[in-house]
C-alpha cells in the first residue's frame, strides 16, 4: 500500500512538472498572466528544490517540502514587489535551482572540502585511479560554469530578447541542454580514461541519490580449507 502511494505520488508529480513549463509558457504567449500561471510556477519551483533538498534531509522529507516552500513564497513574493511585470515571476523556477546547484557545486570546490563531482566518482569507485580526483575536480568547475551561463544567459534574453524567447529558454531547453551537458562530459571522460569503466549518467545520478557505488566489487568466496 505504501509503495503503491509513494508511486502514485510520483507519477503526479512528475506529470505536474511536464505540464507547469507549458502553463507558464502559454501565460506568456498570450499575455494573460493569471493565478493559473503563478500557481504553476509555484509548484514548479517548489518541485525543483525539494529535488535539490531532498539529500540534506533525506529521511525527514516533510522538511525539504517544508523549506521548499517556504523559499519559493519568499522569492515569489520578493519578485511581485520588486517588478511590476508578472512574467519576471516565471523566470523564478530557473533561477531557483540554478542559484542553489551554483551554491552547492561551488562551495565544495572550497579550501578543505571535496568536490561534488570526486564525492559521486568516490562513491562509485571507492579509491580513485590516479589522474581522476583532478579531473573530477575540473568537471565540479565545469559544472559551476554551465549554471553560471545558465542565470547569465536567463538574465541577458528577459532584457533583450521578446518574452516568447525568454521562456523558450527558461522553460524547455533546460533539459536538451542538460543532456548535452551530462552527454559531453561522459563521452569527453571515455577519451580521457580509455583504460576504465564508465557509468553513464543515470548510474552517477543513482549513485547521487542513493550512495550505492556503480561497480560494486564482486563477491568474496572463501579460501578453500586444505584437508592436509
Amino acid at each position: 500500500m505504501r509503495r503503491a502511494a509513494i508511486l502514485t505520488g510520483k507519477i503526479i508529480a512528475g506529470l505536474a512538472f511536464a505540464a507547469c513549463p507549458l502553463i507558464t509558457h502559454a501565460a506568456i504567449a498570450s499575455g494573460s498572466w493569471g493565478a493559473t500561471a503563478v500557481a504553476a510556477v509555484a509548484l514548479q519551483a517548489t518541485l525543483l528544490l525539494t529535488l535539490l533538498l531532498w539529500q540534506p534531509f533525506r529521511g525527514r522529507g516533510w522538511l525539504a517540502v517544508a523549506a521548499a516552500m517556504a523559499l519559493v513564497a519568499v522569492v515569489l513574493v520578493y519578485s511581485h514587489a520588486a517588478s511590476s511585470d508578472p512574467v519576471a515571476l516565471a523566470g523564478a523556477p530557473h533561477a531557483i535551482i540554478y542559484l542553489g546547484l551554483l551554491a552547492v557545486f561551488g562551495a565544495s570546490l572550497l579550501p578543505g572540502r571535496e568536490p561534488i563531482v570526486t564525492a559521486v566518482a568516490r562513491r562509485m569507485r571507492g579509491t580513485l585511479p590516479a589522474g581522476v580526483a583532478a579531473y573530477t575536480r575540473r568537471v565540479t568547475a565545469a559544472w559551476c560554469c554551465f549554471f553560471a551561463a545558465q542565470l547569465v544567459a536567463s538574465f541577458i534574453l528577459f532584457h533583450a530578447a521578446p518574452a516568447e524567447v525568454w521562456s523558450v529558454f527558461v522553460n524547455f531547453l533546460n533539459l536538451p541542454l542538460l543532456v548535452l551537458m551530462f552527454a559531453g562530459e561522459y563521452f569527453w571522460r571515455r577519451r580521457r580514461f580509455p583504460h576504465l569503466r564508465h557509468a553513464g549518467p543515470v548510474a552517477a545520478l543513482r549513485a547521487l541519490r542513493l550512495g550505492a557505488p556503480a561497480f560494486p566489487k564482486p563477491p568474496a568466496f572463501p579460501k578453500p580449507v586444505d584437508p592436509g
